[in-house]
């Protein structure tokens, strides 16, 4: 038979297992779960990135496309020979090329866009002059910037 002591000294160890056992019973479990959420985590922080990229490249897009448009839409105020207006969207044009080269991660896009840049004080001075000769030039340029938004797609 066990003395009062001997009691003690088991029941205390009992209770010790016990605990140890509701422990473990409740970290493995949570343990898992911390490693699955980690997992999906780092799943939808790559998820993230991706479409961050693909946001990026879409806005870079609809800036080529706007960019098109005022070229366009230039190329349409030479043709009625409307060449101050011509002049005036031809400036924030070429600062919208500017800039769109400055964000250009492609190598081929942004030389087109440089070669656009190196037009600008000759086409600015040919539409304040109200040169009819410059509509050729714009021309060249818009069908430039389609071609290059045909190898582009």
């Amino acid at each position: 038979m066990l003395t009062s002591v001997q009691t003690n000294v088991l029941k205390a160890v009992v209770l010790v297992v016990l605990f140890l056992i509701g422990f473990l019973l409740g970290y493995i479990p949570q343990k898992s779960r911390l490693t699955e959420a980690k997992a999906a985590n780092e799943k939808l922080t790559a998820q993230v990135l991706q479409l961050q990229e693909n946001l990026d490249t879409a806005r870079f897009s609809l800036k080529l496309a706007s960019l098109r448009d005022q070229l366009t839409f230039i190329h349409l105020q030479v043709l009625d020979k409307n060449y101050g207006i011509a002049t005036q969207l031809s400036s924030r044009y070429f600062d919208g090329v500017r800039e769109a080269m400055d964000q250009a991660k492609n190598t081929e896009i942004r030389d087109f866009l440089s070669s656009l840049l190196k037009n600008r004080d000759s086409i600015t001075a040919a539409l304040s002059k109200g040169d009819p000769e410059v509509e050729s030039r714009v021309r060249k340029m818009l069908i430039d910037f389609h071609n290059l938004a045909s190898k582009t797609r």
